[in-house]
């Protein structure tokens, strides 16, 4: 039958494994049933492609692989500058006062509090660089000393900093293997004493070995760790005396999802946990569907995934998902008092450092109760 299908359908087989020298295939049929119409089973159909990569984590310091800054750039925060500004702002509404009422110097104090607040105001507009009024010529001697403090400030960092580029170590499977990561695998075999180069797990991966240049001397028991109790991946490589690393399947369905629960998985422990660059297996993945229905319904089924309503639940339960670990991730970093972004927990001078607009309209606020 498998061969029948391959010649009809245009599939493969051969990567299929081979267990207990079975060889598995998927079987289209029609059943009658007495007393029910004609029932269907669905066809064989191509669901996407799937492929297998190699997951690892580092721990403790080795951890921390990404040579970046971060705090470089996203703190354009300095003090003297802003105490500068909220002194001249006040000084100038005072001093617009002073001059456009001619009052003496001694009198600058016992202004009335409305005037004081028009004034205050003129000088807001000229922080955002709106023309105000006509009245006398030291506004327009502070607008554009304003003009040149904030456009001396607003290109502080691009002028004087330059971003370093954010690049990560990721190393290879091949450095993997060299650093000392051995493959967890389970052996088919029954017999543990029997030669590791015979057995399945490694004749599954020997295409993508023989590819890599490896495929000569990976075949020896010290690259690999043999996993009887078949535990968990997860608690596998998140063992830090084990250093080991596991292939995970990877399906472009579930690609951005699988990235969050990673970050999550990061963000919970001391660790760094990633994938190898290098893809294993790359075939394709079939779906079969076995459905006992009469016709009417089997057809309605069918509408409605031709609708789209099917997708469109998917996507929305995978972004839902996402979400959620998002979530997690930041209550997790929070948790170990790492700060995130400007989301997460801020102290009084990261108010400040967020954005100029938003440090402006903080520091008129303080000068007006001021």
């Amino acid at each position: 039958m498998p061969d029948l299908l391959a010649s009809r359908l245009n599939i493969s087989f051969k990567r299929f494994p081979k267990l207990f020298n079975t060889t598995c295939g998927g079987v289209t049929l029609a059943i009658l049933h007495w007393g029910q119409q004609l029932t269907q089973l669905a066809s064989l159909k191509l669901r996407f492609a799937i492929a297998a990569r190699f997951r690892y984590c580092e721990f403790g310091g080795h951890s921390n692989t990404e040579n970046l800054s971060f705090w470089a750039w996203v703190t354009p925060f300095k003090l003297s500058v802003w105490i500068t500004l909220l002194v001249v702002m006040i000084a100038s509404a005072f001093g617009i006062s002073a001059t456009g009422n001619g009052v003496n110097e001694i009198k600058i104090f016992l202004f009335r509090p409305t005037k004081f607040l028009s004034n205050l105001f003129t000088v807001i507009a000229i922080y955002f660089r709106q023309t105000s009024g006509r009245d006398t010529k030291l506004k327009w001697v502070i607008h554009f000393g304003m003009i040149v403090v904030l456009s001396v400030y607003e290109t502080y960092f691009t002028s004087m900093v330059v971003v370093p580029v954010k690049v990560e170590r990721n190393p290879g499977f091949v450095s993997l293997l060299k650093m000392g990561y051995r493959i967890a695998f389970h052996r088919f075999s029954t017999n543990s004493s029997s030669d590791i180069s015979q057995d399945f797990y490694l004749n599954r991966f020997n295409y993508d070995f023989e590819k890599l240049g490896v495929a000569g001397w990976i075949r020896n028991e010290k690259y690999f760790y043999d996993n009887r109790n078949q535990t968990d991946a997860d608690k596998l490589i998140s063992n830090n005396t084990l250093k080991v690393m596991v292939d995970i399947s990877v399906q472009p369905d579930f690609k951005k999802r699988t990235l969050t629960q990673q970050e999550k998985y990061n963000a919970a422990e001391n660790m760094k946990c990633r994938f190898a660059p290098e893809i294993f297996l790359k075939t394709n993945s079939y779906e079969m569907a076995l459905v006992n229905l009469r016709v009417e319904i089997l057809s309605l089924l069918g509408s409605i995934r031709e609708f789209g309503f099917l997708e469109f639940w998917n996507r929305n339960f995978h972004n839902l998902q996402i979400y959620r670990a998002k979530k997690e991730t930041r209550g997790l970093l929070l948790k170990r008092k790492v700060f995130v972004d400007h989301t997460e927990v801020l102290r009084w001078e990261d108010l400040i450092r967020i954005y100029n607009l938003l440090s402006l309209l903080i520091i008129f606020g303080v000068g007006i109760f001021i």
